[in-house]
């Protein structure tokens, strides 16, 4: 495992404190779980971010939301410390606040939005460089207890990864480092024990898979999602036109007694909340022409030029609709984290820009009304996708012990307790 939080020199043990001796200094993000708020620490002028329950949260999530807090702070908490993981800092069961290292940059999603104010096209060594932290992240997760014990995220997207640039440094970074955050819905993976799909429905599987509940594959069909949201900037499910078409044909695709049509779509929240949970996953290649892509539902204001082909592989093995047949964590970590760092190298030499120290990050200030295809053509890199990923060799591992969440942590225990969940997620 990592190292302990409380070995950090900067984790916080006296958490309340700290937060009596800090100012709060604004609104950091606002999701249905909680609230988080930026404070600077007056003494030492150090910023955390803490997240708590909002005061807004309804009543009938309230008790959702406290659980899914409460199961984070633990679940950082065993974790410990990983470079693609956000790192806790502090936290009080008392009064249910957790503190987090301060990500400048915001989510990845806020993060998209200030890169495409510089460029249209969201930048190939970005897309890379997502694959290489997410995949080292993602591979920790499914792999760091061994093949007999899987954590899954439950809910990646966009919103839940937080993007960290280097300090000192003005502009939007181009290479920042990208870590998991919000863990509310981890769970233990047990195929004898199926886990309903919790997460964001416009990030999830096709429904078939849907239905059977959390596995390790969903949680890569998500990283594929958040791929396909970065490079053309729509839900990467159907369109309303996509699905109102599809519901013309097949009724059944519609909630009850409800009436869909594109207006209704647009200005009736109830019908949008029932019809999100119906709307079909979707692969739209990141390679397809810009042609192509407006026949896929693309909007025209969206349309980039192609990236890849190679990206487009590995966004593929992400996003195959066989769950079977779709990459998986050790896959990722093998293969593909040693391609993305190459690819992260090469693309990064297109852009004829700034350098910080080391060539760790590129500044996009002056990115201004340009992208990565204006440059010369890299020649073709050998891809280790022609390696045969499925038949990866296997390291030989020890026997392990039955694990357990409670051992060496007694006052902190994520064991999935089926009984605590359903009461959860029922008063929701």
């Amino acid at each position: 495992m990592s190292a302990k939080l409380q070995d950090d020199p900067d984790f916080i043990h006296n958490f309340k404190e700290f937060l009596g001796s800090s100012k709060k200094i604004r609104v950091l993000g606002e999701g249905a779980d909680g609230v988080v708020t930026l404070y600077r620490h007056v003494p030492t002028s150090r910023f955390v971010a803490v997240k708590s329950i909002s005061s807004t949260v309804k009543p009938r999530w309230k008790q959702t939301a406290m659980y899914n807090l409460k199961q984070e702070i633990k679940i950082l908490d065993f974790l410990g410390m990983h470079p693609h993981i956000i790192k806790a800092v502090g936290w009080d069961i008392d009064i249910l606040a957790l503190a987090l290292e301060y990500a400048d940059q915001g989510t990845l999603y806020y993060y998209k939005r200030r890169v495409n104010s510089y460029v249209k096209k969201f930048p190939e060594v970005t897309m890379w460089k997502i694959l290489l932290d997410v995949s080292q992240g993602i591979s920790f997760l499914h792999q760091e207890l061994g093949e007999s014990v899987q954590l899954l995220h439950g809910d990646i997207k966009p919103d839940n990864f937080l993007v960290v640039g280097p300090r000192d440094v003005p502009g939007v970074p181009l290479i920042p480092t990208f870590k998991f955050a919000d863990f509310g819905r981890m769970r233990v993976f047990d195929p004898k024990k199926p886990i309903p799909y919790m997460g964001t429905p416009e990030y999830a599987p096709p429904q078939e898979e849907r239905k059977r509940g959390v596995t390790p594959a969903v949680d890569i069909w998500s990283i594929g999602s958040t791929l396909s949201e970065m490079a053309f900037t729509i839900m990467p499910n159907e369109t309303d036109e996509q699905y109102i078409a599809r519901h013309a044909k097949d009724p059944d695709a519609a909630p009850a007694g409800v009436e869909v049509t594109k207006f209704n779509l647009k200005t009736n929240q109830k019908v949008r909340d029932k019809v999100r949970f119906l709307k079909e996953a979707l692969v739209r290649p990141l390679n397809a022409s810009i042609e192509e892509q407006i026949r896929m539902g693309i909007p025209k204001d969206n349309v980039v030029e192609p990236y890849s082909d190679e990206l487009q592989q590995w966004y593929q093995l992400c996003c195959t609709y066989n769950p079977e047949d779709r990459i998986q964590a050790e896959q990722l970590q093998n293969f593909l984290v040693p391609t993305a760092t190459a690819n992260v190298d090469v693309w990064a030499r297109k852009w004829d820009l700034q350098y910080s120290e080391n060539r760790k990050s590129i500044i996009l200030h002056n990115a201004r009304a340009r992208s990565d295809h204006e440059f010369k053509t890299v020649p073709p890199q050998k891809s280790i996708l022609t390696t045969d990923l499925g038949v990866a060799q296997k390291q030989p591992q020890q026997p392990q012990q039955p694990f357990s969440f409670d051992e060496g942590m007694e006052h902190l225990s994520i064991k999935n307790n089926k009984d605590d969940q359903e009461k959860a997620y029922s008063n929701g």
